[in-house]
């Protein structure tokens, strides 16, 4: 199956279902026909293949043949959460809508037919095995007709009981949210008994405080929005289009992909012809679980414990060498009569053009955007970064390693270094000053005021210098009496000038004085190795 119809379908549907369930029951299918394996664990991966008794795992459910999602609706952890946007009990409702509780839609409202309940107040289908009214029970037996397990008896403490036989509450009666319930009481505002509390499934409660039945379409890729909520799980609004932001699935490399999110992230992989692979300058693992870094570019030397990368020709006399007539561009070796390598308006193949703003470099079409940060294209077609570097605008360079372990990449003019050769990336509003960044706040000539220290007159002190006039402070003004730096002046409520104090700045937006930052900042760090 095309993966593009992934989205025709959820467009399609979205006018008569619920709209996490369309996006989930369409990514079920979609990873179904693309035949994911199974998991080696005691329960079932997400979207593959099952059959009825099978447990899959995160909550998923074996639905039409696959692990899936019904209901479409997700916790943050990526477990299913079958009851997230069910219809509350009692509600209108259609064949293919789901009620809340386990109960069904018939007749056009939600109802529990057999009127039987477990435990947790959800609706028991199968009464094959339920004990009739007056026989002996224990608190975990479930009784038929809505009677419950009362003193040892299947009993109806309400003494309710209709014309079929059935237990029940006075319908004139119904409880308020948040009361504890039976799944045969009725609940007040909309509400429904949920896990044995007068509840809102769905939780949107509007300012009446009635729980709201929430059935509304989404929109997938390529469809206009306006904002991130009318577009479909997985999906967010970006330049107006529901543009895709996330995978439900990930895939390992070489399976089929779509875009650079289908591919498994730890894998290293990216969307290349369709398929998970990893790039130019990187080879798989043993396993071929992972993309590997490391490998050597056209020229490089090479034994087996440093091989070729996998376009960097073959590894002769310890040299990765290209074939005879082949050329060298950066990590690749390339055939200069090779058709289509070159041409913007039939790039890789005949017919396929690239964007107004993109070049065709080998076959592959490349835009501004990627030169700038692609290690594979970096600032040109045949400039490729080596292990240990990252693309920086356009320029290969040792990256800088922040308190998390995230690399990024740094200005020159904002690189310090020190005399021991460590280097530091500076905030664009730090100063470097013998060998370490300092914080423009705490900035006084070549000198950084430590901390409880400010900037006045060309000195570091730690208090503000008595004034009466604003002639008498040199970098200042006269505020309440003090010399106040003009970054700590503020206007307070009622429109008066306040200082903040030398080691405090203005938020002139919030009226509020917020400490500088401390004069030994941490900053990302040159990875030397």
């Amino acid at each position: 199956m095309d993966p593009h119809r992934l989205d025709d379908l959820a467009r399609v549907f979205a006018n008569r279902q619920n709209r996490r369930n369309v996006l989930g029951a369409a990514v079920g299918f979609v990873a179904g026909t693309l035949g994911l394996r199974r998991a080696r664990a005691a329960c079932l991966a997400q979207y593959t293949p099952c059959e009825t008794g099978d447990i899959c795992c995160n909550n998923f459910t074996c639905f039409e043949g696959y692990c899936d999602c019904p209901s479409g609706a997700f916790a943050e952890d990526g477990t299913c959460d079958p009851w997230a946007l069910c219809l509350t009990v009692g509600s209108d409702c259609g064949v293919s809508a789901l009620c809340c509780n386990n109960y069904i839609c018939d007749e056009g409202t939600c109802k529990c037919p057999t009127n039987t309940f477990d435990d947790d107040g959800n609706c028991v289908i199968d009464v094959s095995g339920c004990l009739d009214p007056g026989d002996s029970c224990e608190t975990d037996d479930i009784c038929c007709s809505g009677y419950t397990c009362f003193e040892g008896k299947c009993d109806c403490p309400s003494g309710a009981i209709d014309d079929a036989g059935f237990c029940g509450r006075p319908s004139s009666t119904c409880l308020d949210p948040g009361t504890t319930c039976t799944t045969s009481d009725t609940c007040c505002n909309g509400f429904s008994c949920f896990e044995g509390i007068c509840d809102c499934p769905s939780g949107t409660i509007d300012q009446s405080g009635t729980c709201l039945i929430v059935n509304e379409p989404c929109f997938a890729r390529d469809a206009v929005c306006d904002s991130d909520e009318v577009c479909c799980t997985g999906y967010t609004c970006q330049d107006g289009i529901c543009t895709r932001d996330r995978s439900f699935v990930c895939h390992g490399l070489g399976e089929v992909c779509d875009s650079d999110l289908d591919c498994c992230p730890e894998s290293g992989a990216t969307c290349t012809d369709g398929i998970c692979q990893c790039s130019v300058i990187q080879l798989p693992s043993d396993d071929g679980q992972i993309c590997l870094s490391g490998c050597r570019f056209p020229g490089d030397a090479c034994d087996d414990n440093y091989p070729c990368c996998g376009q960097a020709g073959t590894c002769e006399d310890g040299i990765c060498t290209c074939a005879d007539d082949d050329e060298i561009c950066g990590a690749i070796c390339v055939d200069p009569e090779k058709r289509f390598q070159r041409d913007e308006k039939n790039c890789g193949q005949r017919g396929n053009a690239c964007a107004d703003d993109e070049t065709c470099c080998n076959g592959v079409c490349v835009s501004p955007a990627e030169f700038l940060s692609s290690a594979v294209t970096c600032g040109d077609c045949c400039t490729a970064c080596r292990d240990g570097e990252v693309c920086c605008d356009g320029s290969c360079q040792k990256p800088f390693a922040t308190t998390t372990g995230e690399e990024v990449c740094c200005t020159e003019e904002r690189i310090c270094s020190a005399p021991d050769g460590a280097s530091v990336c500076c905030n664009a509003t730090d100063t470097c000053l013998n060998g370490a960044c300092c914080p423009d706040t705490s900035t006084c000539g070549d000198v950084c005021c430590p901390d409880g220290q400010f900037c006045s007159c060309g000195t570091c002190v730690a208090d503000l210098q008595v004034c009466s006039a604003d002639s008498e402070c040199c970098d200042s003004e006269c505020v309440g009496g003090f010399c106040c730096p003009t970054a700590s002046i503020c206007i307070d409520d009622e429109g008066a000038e306040i200082c903040c104090g030398g080691t405090f700045i203005c938020d002139a937006d919030r009226h509020i004085c917020l400490a500088v930052e401390s004069a030994a900042p941490v900053r990302p760090i040159l990875i030397l190795s």
